[in-house]
């Protein structure tokens, strides 16, 4: 990495200024194979390495765009600034993630905020170069049809991972024609356009690589049907086709990116959706045979999918706020920490599970973090080899001398609390221990 970075005097004269900060160099080196790969394939990042060893605080969301935003004014090709945002973030991120330096819970905001930035730059950029020779989408009543994207999954949920897939659906306001350009297109195709252009943007090129996985595929009728929809032919699918599995995957949406005051309209009626009444027997037998069906694809070390893995919380979080969501419309919220805090507010979850769900959740997801920042890839299922056991156990500041002992530890606690999030799926959703 040392030999990577380039201008080694600057590196040296930190460490002797500051010993400490070559601690943190070597656990950063010996921990993430994901931070490495990035520093050793994108020399002269020394000062970004620097400030990350450095730096003492988070960043808010709006900081994120707002470089982002000047990083790419005037650009005519996004791409490797994109890239290089990114990868810079990553870095950031991931150094104070491998040195503790805040909740796991904040790690997976900044996540978030750093592919939502890139996301909003993308879609103004791209809408920017159709308008210029089609004009303006419009509706038929005049005005400038708007259009948004919705992220659902870890995304809508703003608790991003590394190396996390994106789930997005698009959005418009109203069928027309484009007014003012060269050419004319229905604002459907125009909208399309801009969407396929956006997804082909996240794959990167050949000089880059991928930015981010995107996956399009919970929009309505899936696969088959349109890349782009009207938020009323949307609310019309919710209404007579929508399966359960997609009303408990919206519950996780959220607007990352609109124009014109559109997301509010789309976050309205997303709400409105999330509100109809449910039976709650109905949807616990639904929802247990899903949580079956998902387990059936995984072994018993998945930590995400498995039994007692990410998916037992994130269902019984799911399920409770489509059952209290009429009575109580605030405990929609799409982060499955806030859900937990507005569901035991409401009186929808008690103050004892509300705690063990927390527990469990904050273990699983530092657990799957961790494996993805160890070994560069995505992936929640514990490892065989012993040397890859003991690494992790001790990102996850597992210190025992021993590391046979540290590592048994960490097995004794994965094993109790997947048992005790099975446990608990079984007791709050009807039907879940069938």
């Amino acid at each position: 990495v040392s030999a990577s970075l380039g201008a080694k005097a600057i590196l040296w004269e930190l460490f002797n200024f500051n010993p400490p900060s070559l601690r943190l160099y070597v656990d950063l080196c010996a921990t993430s194979q994901l931070v490495c790969r990035i520093l050793t394939t994108n020399p002269g990042m020394i000062d970004d390495l620097m400030d990350s060893l450095v730096a003492d605080r988070p960043l808010p969301g709006a900081a994120i765009k707002g470089e982002l935003a000047e990083l790419t004014r005037g650009a005519e090709d996004l791409a490797p600034i994109l890239w290089s945002f990114r990868n810079k973030e990553w870095v950031r991120i991931g150094t104070r993630d491998v040195l503790a330096r805040e909740p796991i819970r904040e790690v997976a905001r900044e996540l978030a905020d750093v592919a939502e930035a890139i996301i909003g730059q993308v879609a103004r950029d791209q809408w920017a170069r159709r308008a210029s020779r089609y004009g303006t989408p419009t509706r038929p009543d005049g005005g400038r049809d708007r259009w948004a994207i919705l992220a659902l999954g870890k995304l809508g949920g703003r608790a991003l991972n590394y190396h996390s897939d994106l789930d997005l659906v698009f959005l418009h306001e109203r069928d027309g024609t484009t007014v003012g350009g060269e050419d004319s297109t229905t604002n459907q195709e125009f909208v399309s356009e801009v969407a396929r252009r956006l997804l082909k943007a996240m794959g990167g090129d050949s000089s880059t690589g991928l930015l981010y996985q995107v996956d399009t595929r919970l929009r309505p009728h899936g696969s088959d049907g349109p890349l782009v929809n009207t938020l009323e032919a949307y609310v019309d699918y919710f209404g007579t086709s929508a399966k359960s599995w997609e009303r408990l995957a919206l519950t996780r949406g959220r607007v990352v990116f609109a124009t014109g005051g559109f997301g509010r309209h789309v976050t309205e009626a997303v709400r409105a959706i999330l509100a109809h009444p449910v039976d709650p027997e109905a949807l616990g037998a639904e929802v247990a045979a899903m949580r079956r069906r998902l387990e059936d694809s995984r072994g018993r070390k998945d930590l995400k999918r498995g039994v007692g893995g990410l998916a037992d919380v994130e269902f019984v979080v799911q399920y409770l706020m489509l059952v209290h969501a009429e009575k109580h419309p605030d405990v929609l919220r799409p982060n499955t920490w806030e859900a937990l805090d507005a569901l035991v507010a409401a009186g929808a979850l008690s103050p004892e599970l509300h705690g063990e769900l927390r527990d469990i959740y904050n273990f699983l997801f530092s657990v799957d973090a961790r494996l993805r920042l160890i070994h560069d890839r995505a992936g929640a299922e514990l490892p065989e080899d012993p040397d890859d056991l003991t690494r992790l156990a001790r990102r996850l500041k597992y210190d025992a001398p021993d590391p046979t002992l540290a590592v048994s530890t960490f097995l004794l606690d994965s094993a109790r609390y997947t048992t005790r999030a099975r446990a608990i799926f079984q007791q709050l959703v009807p039907n879940g221990g069938a």
